[in-house]
């Protein structure tokens, strides 16, 4: 199955570069959503097969609208080249730090297990329905998790800033369930950083967490 690599950022340059060389070493096509405005022309320059996009302008941030721009332009990208031909997304916010070959083997687990979701985790297991509350430990990680592409699993975006991930887990417990692994690893290099620096971030989530239980009748946390 193809892999290719997504990439979320936000002011974080080292860590992100730090990340695509990481998905340049794994021969991995990526392609990197950038919503910070501030960022100028020497960032474009990485790397030519990046795809860049200047979209955030500050009052109308929503991760899961940015999750989704890019899944949709990979699925472009992808159906252009391969038609209908199953693949997989892996999606990194820019502070996360992968083991080598990260990708690959999200994508291997995901063929071998037919679930809609792959994520490193504390156990090797699979994770199936119904949609209810998980414990913490057998949670995918929020800052790296890898879908399939042709399933209907995406994020929510009446879900701005938290909890759509955790939706995520659930629209995939609701389908063909998701699988951790410890077979690859993914560190988090600024876990939360940019969220504790931003009040409506802060506020938003609140808001997120209600959305969430409207939705499934209990909260994920």
């Amino acid at each position: 199955m193809i892999s290719y690599a997504a990439i979320l950022t936000h002011g974080r340059n080292d860590m992100c570069k730090n990340l695509v060389d990481k998905m340049e070493s794994d021969g991995i096509t990526t392609f990197v959503l950038n919503h910070n405005p501030e960022l100028g022309e020497e960032f474009s320059h990485w790397y030519p097969y990046i795809w860049l996009e200047y979209g955030y302008t500050g009052g109308d941030f929503n991760i899961s609208k940015l999750w989704n721009t890019l899944l949709d332009y990979v699925a472009w990208y992808h159906h252009a080249k391969n038609g209908d031909q199953d693949y997989t997304v892996t999606v990194f916010n820019d502070d996360a730090d992968p083991s080598p070959d990260f990708c690959r083997i999200m994508s291997d687990i995901m063929m071998q297990t037919g679930v809609d979701v792959v994520s490193p985790g504390f156990d090797n297991c699979v994770i199936v329905g119904p949609p209810r509350q998980i414990p913490l430990s057998h949670r995918p990680a929020g800052w790296c998790w890898t879908v399939r592409g042709l399933s209907r699993v995406r994020p929510n975006e009446s879900m701005a800033v938290w909890y759509s991930d955790d939706d995520l887990w659930q629209q995939a417990l609701n389908g063909n369930g998701y699988a951790l692994t410890t077979h690859a690893t993914c560190g988090n290099l600024d876990a939360d950083g940019n969220f504790s620096r931003n009040v409506w971030w802060q506020e938003q989530a609140g808001r997120d967490r209600e959305t969430f239980k409207q939705k499934w009748g209990f909260y994920s946390w």
